[in-house]
Formats: C-alpha cells, sequence, structure tokens
C-alpha cells in the first residue's frame, strides 16, 4: 500500500508510543498494588482469625486485598490499550478512505438483514465501530452488533431475568450490482441435522458442486437456479478465504432484495488484538488486513478475479 509506512510512523508510532508508556506505568502499579494488598491482606486476615477464630473470613481477606490492590493497575494497563486500538482502527479506517464511526450511530440496513434470517432473535441490541465506503464505486456498510435475548424463569417474587448473548460479531452489507428476484442464504453446515433444520419460508437447498464449500456451508434459495448463478465459484472461493482468514470465527451469507450481506460471529475479535512483541507497524497492518479480506470478498461479489 502506498504510503503506509509514512502513514505508520507519522500517525500510530507516537500512539503506540503513548500506549506502552501507559501500560507499562499500569504494569508497575498492578505489581506495587499486589504487593501492599497481600501485606494488607495478611494483617487484616491475622486480625481476623486471632479475634473472631474465623478462618473462612481471614483468608477471603488474604485472597481480596492483592485483587483489590492490583485493580487499578490492571485497568489503567487495559485501558491504554483498549484506547489505542480503538484510535487504530479509526485511523487506518481514514487512511483507506474509509468512514469510521465508533458508536451512537442507527445500524444500516439492520432491519434488511433481520428479514434475510441472518439475524437470531433478540430483545436487547448494541451496535459499534461502524465502517462505511466504497469499492469500485459501490458502497458497503460494516459494523460490530451484540445481541442479547431475555429469558425469564419462576414466577412472581422468584420470577428472574436473564439476558442471554445470542449473536457478537460483525455486520456487513454490500448492494448487488446485478437484478435478482429470489432469496438465497448461505447458512453453516449442520451435517445430518440438514435434514431437520431447513430455514423453511420457502427456501430449499441448492445443490453445489464445490465439496470444500459445502463442508462448511449449507445454500437455500427460493430459485435454485438463481441459488447458482449467485453464489458463483469466485463467490465460494472469496468466502471461504474471509473465513479462513478470521480463523475461529463463523461466517453465514444472504442475497436478498439487490443486496449481499455477511455475518460474522465467535472466537477472537474482528479486529487483531494486542501480542506480545508487535510493534506498531505490525499492529496497523494487521488491521488494514482486516480491510483488505472485505475488499476482496467485495470484488468476488461484484465478479473481479483479482484485486484491484
Amino acid at each position: 500500500m502506498e504510503g503506509f509506512d509514512a502513514f505508520v510512523d507519522e500517525q500510530i508510532v507516537p500512539l503506540f508510543s503513548h500506549m506502552q508508556t501507559t501500560r507499562d506505568a499500569g504494569k508497575a502499579q498492578l505489581k506495587k498494588g499486589g504487593w501492599i494488598g497481600l501485606l494488607v491482606g495478611l494483617g487484616v486476615g491475622l486480625s481476623i482469625f486471632v479475634f473472631f477464630q474465623s478462618w473462612p473470613w481471614a483468608l477471603a481477606a488474604l485472597v481480596l486485598a492483592p485483587l483489590i490492590g492490583m485493580a487499578p493497575g490492571f485497568l489503567l494497563a487495559s485501558s491504554a490499550e483498549g484506547t489505542f486500538m480503538d484510535e487504530n482502527v479509526a485511523l487506518v479506517s481514514k487512511f483507506l478512505g474509509l468512514e469510521y464511526q465508533e458508536k451512537d450511530f442507527d445500524p444500516p440496513h439492520f432491519d434488511l438483514l433481520t428479514r434475510a434470517r441472518l439475524v437470531p432473535e433478540h430483545d436487547r441490541s448494541k451496535f459499534t465501530e461502524l465502517v462505511q465506503g466504497e469499492r469500485h464505486g459501490v458502497p458497503f456498510a460494516l459494523y460490530e452488533a451484540s445481541l442479547k435475548q431475555r429469558i425469564e424463569s419462576g414466577s412472581g417474587k422468584n420470577k428472574t431475568v436473564t439476558w442471554v448473548p445470542v449473536f457478537f460479531g460483525q455486520f456487513l452489507h454490500i448492494p448487488y450490482h446485478r437484478s435478482f428476484s429470489s432469496h438465497t442464504l448461505v447458512a453453516r453446515d449442520a451435517g445430518f441435522l440438514n435434514k431437520f433444520s431447513g430455514p423453511g419460508m420457502g427456501l430449499k437447498r441448492v445443490g453445489l458442486v464445490d465439496p470444500e464449500f459445502e463442508d462448511m456451508f449449507e445454500v437455500y434459495s427460493t430459485d435454485q437456479v438463481e441459488g447458482r448463478y449467485l453464489v458463483d465459484p469466485l463467490f465460494m472461493e472469496r468466502l471461504l478465504k474471509l473465513e479462513a482468514y478470521q480463523k475461529d470465527r463463523e461466517l453465514q451469507a444472504a442475497f436478498f432484495e439487490q443486496s449481499v450481506m455477511i455475518a460474522v460471529t465467535g472466537g477472537d475479535g474482528f479486529y487483531p488484538t494486542m501480542s506480545d512483541g508487535q510493534n506498531a507497524k505490525d499492529v496497523a497492518l494487521e488491521t488494514a488486513n482486516v480491510f483488505l479480506s472485505i475488499f476482496d470478498l467485495i470484488d468476488g461479489v461484484l465478479g473481479k478475479s483479482k484485486k484491484v
């Protein structure tokens, strides 16, 4: 990428250096707080045991005091990393000509994603990290969603409410460049259960000729011919490539109302996380590669055989 090294030196490296300084201060504070907490815990625990003869409470004081002492340092270090990663994503997005909004936005095309059967039933939602831009003149939107379902148990005074996570991941929306009229769903392969767990709504299984793709996915469509036309070899290749790049995460896709939509969930986060030994360029490059993998998929949707 032309100008990427200069961009990293000018914008990412200073942020990375500041993050390292703050993180190191947090780690030092964590260590110091842990030792102080241990000494306090020993004193309090010994006093409890001597005066109240309660070894469980004495042990609790011995364990809790160091944890409380370490908490401020831990929060400082983790906050420094989190802030840097957020700023890193925003800056890399801008470098690639994309718009980034961390929060406080209406999720684009969420109703369409829901009707396309990519959104599970839920009662509470939170949306963050909206990225919007264009690829070959075609607009796209990518954002993170955290969805939870309300589960009630018991009744009356014994009634309890639990919020159960049903989705945590990303949604991607791309307008499709050719006209189609079917609803085509690329779902996860459920093996033997495929015979009993079809999506309904007139969607019927579409047989494909790519064994690698069919090991991971099952394709359903309201139009068998159009379903094969939409999920063509290039699209299958790019979807498999994106899944491999996302490692332990799982993808599903849908062609619906002149749109292509992707849902990515599970495993580690969509964007890279900090690891030991990384420098500023490593982190920025990994982040850029996430967007390049999205570009690669969009190229497949647009019928581009090579990256541009």
